[in-house]
Protein backbone atom coordinates (compact mmCIF):
# COMPACT_ATOMS: atom_id res chain seq x y z
CA UNK A 1 0.00 0.00 0.00
CA UNK A 2 1.44 3.52 -0.91
CA UNK A 3 1.25 6.76 0.93
CA UNK A 4 -1.38 8.09 -1.51
CA UNK A 5 -3.35 4.94 -0.93
CA UNK A 6 -3.85 5.42 2.85
CA UNK A 7 -4.13 9.79 1.97
CA UNK A 8 -7.59 8.78 -0.15
CA UNK A 9 -8.17 6.39 2.00
CA UNK A 10 -8.08 8.96 5.44
CA UNK A 11 -9.73 11.89 2.95
CA UNK A 12 -12.55 9.59 2.03
CA UNK A 13 -13.23 8.19 6.07
CA UNK A 14 -11.97 11.06 7.42
CA UNK A 15 -12.83 14.57 5.80
CA UNK A 16 -10.52 17.41 6.64
CA UNK A 17 -8.11 14.68 8.42
CA UNK A 18 -4.29 15.42 6.98
CA UNK A 19 -1.65 12.26 6.75
CA UNK A 20 1.69 13.86 9.02
CA UNK A 21 3.69 10.18 9.53
CA UNK A 22 2.83 6.32 8.47
CA UNK A 23 4.84 3.27 10.04
CA UNK A 24 4.25 -0.21 8.84
CA UNK A 25 3.51 -2.87 11.24
CA UNK A 26 3.99 -6.65 10.15
CA UNK A 27 2.57 -8.94 12.96
CA UNK A 28 0.78 -12.30 13.09
CA UNK A 29 -1.98 -11.24 11.20
CA UNK A 30 0.23 -9.63 8.33
CA UNK A 31 0.76 -5.69 7.46
CA UNK A 32 -0.90 -3.15 8.60
CA UNK A 33 -0.09 0.57 9.12
CA UNK A 34 -0.15 2.73 12.30
CA UNK A 35 -1.21 6.20 10.29
CA UNK A 36 -1.08 9.59 12.64
CA UNK A 37 -3.67 12.00 10.96
CA UNK A 38 -4.49 15.49 12.31
CA UNK A 39 -7.50 17.42 12.44
CA UNK A 40 -7.57 20.91 13.65
CA UNK A 41 -6.03 20.75 17.17
CA UNK A 42 -7.16 17.00 17.14
CA UNK A 43 -4.43 14.11 16.56
CA UNK A 44 -5.09 10.20 16.45
CA UNK A 45 -3.19 7.24 15.29
CA UNK A 46 -5.31 5.09 12.94
CA UNK A 47 -4.38 1.79 12.54
CA UNK A 48 -5.14 0.72 8.79
CA UNK A 49 -5.35 -2.85 7.90
CA UNK A 50 -4.00 -4.30 4.00
CA UNK A 51 -6.85 -4.17 3.16
CA UNK A 52 -7.66 -0.52 2.71
CA UNK A 53 -9.75 -0.54 6.02
CA UNK A 54 -9.02 1.85 8.84
CA UNK A 55 -9.76 -1.07 12.12
CA UNK A 56 -8.54 1.10 14.68
CA UNK A 57 -8.12 4.19 16.68
CA UNK A 58 -6.71 6.01 19.59
CA UNK A 59 -5.99 9.33 20.96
Amino acid sequence: MTRDVIEALVARERPGWRVVDIVEVNDESGPSFEVAVEGGDDRLTLLVSADERIVGERR
